[in-house]
């Protein structure tokens, strides 16, 4: 049988640090099994034909990956209270309207909700900047301020900065992971369908 924690033992748990490996977990053993998590010095691009499922997606990763104690900045041009709300919401499987229309955090997810709120997570979140080069100094400046090798930057929807191509920026990106030894996922629509 497996040893059960309370909540404020998984809460102490998050600020211990453990030995890290080459690549960030996903959360999803299988996704890890088949690609080995989130290099550490590289770049991954999530890719589907629906945008909003690899933002999903992305931020479960997020999420998952501050909950193993790592420095995760998540960038996007999206509202932050719908990333919140989406975020909660697969996370807990909770529907996202049970949580956009309440005056009160569903108890499945009042957990998380509070991680959220209190700062408990080593999670930011950033608006996506207006110009490519003002992209690579945000990146520069969380990595640097992160334990070496501990950080994850996830950057949610490149197509959507105006002055640059999805290549110009994923280029910008993988040199950014190899230069501070930070895992970066980045989110896309698939240009295939």
């Amino acid at each position: 049988m497996a040893e059960i924690k309370t909540w404020t033992e998984i809460i102490k748990g998050l600020s211990t640090r453990k030995d890290r490996g080459a690549s960030i977990p996903t959360g999803y053993p299988s996704l890890d099994h088949r690609v080995g998590g989130l290099g550490k010095g590289e770049l991954t691009v999530l890719a589907s034909r629906y945008p909003e499922v690899a933002s999903t997606l992305a931020g479960n990763i997020a999420i998952d990956a501050a909950l193993l104690d790592y420095d995760v900045l998540l960038i996007t041009s999206e509202r932050m209270d719908n990333v919140a709300v989406r975020i909660i919401s697969s996370a807990c499987l909770v529907e996202a309207y049970r949580i956009r229309g309440a005056s009160t955090v569903p108890t499945e997810c009042s957990f998380l909700s509070a991680l959220l709120d209190c700062g408990v997570l080593p999670l930011s979140f950033c608006d996506m900047p207006e110009h490519v080069s003002d992209l690579s100094d945000v990146v520069a400046d969380f990595v640097d301020g992160a334990e070496r090798g501990n950080a994850l930057v996830v950057v949610d929807g490149i197509e959507s900065l105006p002055d640059g191509e999805p290549c110009e920026i994923a280029e910008l990106l993988r040199t950014a992971a190899r230069a501070h030894e930070a895992a970066i996922l980045a989110t896309t629509p698939s240009p295939y369908n």
